[in-house]
């Protein structure tokens, strides 16, 4: 899906804590002591950066992304990071790395067996990546979206769904294959959160601040509100509501912490 898209980190941040914690959970598990070089990739509105620059207050902190209304938000705190704009599929990062760290980022790009191995080349001698991925397209949500996309008939949603018609984001036995001729140490697991809800479609507001915001902006206006109201209802059907009113979202992720 085009990375063209303007994002919006207000929409972005309306679940911002639920967001925040498998990020968080993430970088729990970088086990860097001193490093010298620290690299957010996709780095959204800064939160996890700035926590890295508290965290190795000597390392110097980058914290990159393609979407400059992201960086622009970042850059709203005051902090010793330094912002970046970056797009990854072009990027050759050189063997200096001690933490290359990516939350929910790398989704977005194609063909990952040439990705991985050339995030894992810029790391220095002992250096980790950590990164983590949702695992939604084989989900309820991500079916509907699909479904949806394909109930309409105009050019610009066809070639959306096209570009949805196979997964980025590979099963965890593939990224064994892939990483672990590469690494000293590899950690992957998957965890589900059961994401707890509440308003007027709220799963509709949690995918059109992440997976959705490329297909709204796409779409020409009139296809954008007829896709909305059809994939809010398709939504609903997949994730009826509790008795008291809460929805439940499972949301599954893939996490991957490497050392060269």
């Amino acid at each position: 899906m085009s990375q063209a898209a303007l994002w919006d980190p207000a929409r972005y941040q309306q679940y911002g804590d639920l967001r925040l914690r498998p990020a968080l959970e993430l970088l729990s598990r970088v086990s860097a002591g001193a490093p010298s070089l620290v690299h957010d990739i996709g780095t959204g509105g800064g939160e996890i950066a700035r926590l890295m620059a508290q965290r190795w207050p000597n390392a110097r902190v980058i914290g990159s992304d393609s979407s400059r209304e992201m960086l622009a938000k970042a850059a709203e705190v005051d902090s010793p990071v330094e912002w970046r704009f970056l797009d990854l599929g072009d990027w050759m990062p050189t063997a200096e790395h001690d933490v290359i760290y990516g939350n929910a980022v790398l989704h977005w790009l194609p063909d990952h067996a040439e990705l991985l191995p050339r995030l894992v080349g810029g790391l220095a001698p002992g250096g980790e990546l950590a990164v983590q991925m949702p695992l939604s397209w084989w989900q309820p949500s991500h079916q509907a979206i699909r479904e949806t996309l394909g109930d309409l008939t105009g050019p610009e949603a066809q070639a959306l769904n096209a570009s949805m018609a196979e997964p980025n984001v590979y099963l965890p036995n593939r990224y064994y294959e892939i990483i672990e001729p590469l690494s000293s140490a590899l950690d992957i697991w998957e965890t589900t959160y059961q994401q707890i809800l509440t308003g007027a479609d709220p799963v509709f507001e949690w995918v059109s601040g992440s997976i959705l915001r490329p297909v709204l902006t796409q779409l020409p206006a009139a296809d954008a509100a007829h896709f909305s109201d059809l994939c809010r209802r398709a939504l609903r059907t997949a994730y009826p509501p509790q008795p008291d009113g809460t929805t439940l979202f499972p949301f599954r992720r893939l996490f991957i912490v490497a050392r060269r």
